[in-house]
């Protein structure tokens, strides 16, 4: 008896000594980082891919990745006319990266098809143009969502020896099968006019 009374002693002592209780919940485990699957840049097709695979992700370092030092990013004609204020040629890979991390580290979720449809995928030994309709929703913060649908021509060169985006281009907005959508301009203008760009 007085054996077990020892023992237990020992343990409350210890169990107060170090702060514990059994009975104390722990800590909860932070998530692991998903794990995203990029394809090597060494074709250009797979640069465009890794591009969705980067906003499906929201992983604003692998978006990063895929872009040119000397990238430049072209509105569709009714984007200019919405946002006539921001000054679209200046739009370099600086404000590129600034507003994708700022739209993926800021919605619920992206759902992100950019080869939607293909309409020429034939590059070249050290540059490609593509052309591509793509279909993006945007889970909000606050759960609604945004559509967005365009064709886009995207350049893509040899930097060293990876493939990189040196431009987007938004060409127009597309049908749903209802009304066009806009492009991923609208949001980069909104991101632009509120001091983001």
């Amino acid at each position: 008896m007085h054996r077990r009374w020892g023992w237990t002693l020992l343990l409350a002592a210890a169990l107060v000594g170090s702060g514990g209780c059994f009975f104390e919940p722990r800590a909860p485990e932070q998530p692991a980082a998903i794990q995203i699957n990029y394809l090597p840049q060494d074709q250009a097709a797979n640069v465009w891919e890794n591009v969705q695979k980067a906003m499906n992700g929201l992983d604003a370092a692998g978006y990063e990745r895929q872009i040119a030092e000397d990238f430049t990013y072209e509105p569709d004609g009714q984007t200019l006319a919405t946002y006539g204020d921001v000054d679209w040629e200046a739009w370099g890979r600086e404000t590129e990266i600034a507003f994708m991390t700022d739209m993926l580290n800021n919605v619920g979720g992206i759902a992100a098809d950019l080869r939607y449809e293909i309409i020429f995928d034939e590059p070249g030994d050290t540059r490609a143009e593509l052309r591509y309709i793509y279909d993006v929703t945007v889970t909000e913060a606050d759960g609604s969502t945004t559509p967005y649908r365009a064709e886009v021509v995207v350049e893509i060169f040899i930097e060293g020896t990876d493939w990189v985006i040196t431009r987007w281009y938004d060409v127009s907005g597309e049908s749903d099968g209802g009304s066009i959508r806009n492009t991923l301009g609208d949001r980069r203008g909104a991101f632009a006019r509120s001091g983001g760009g």
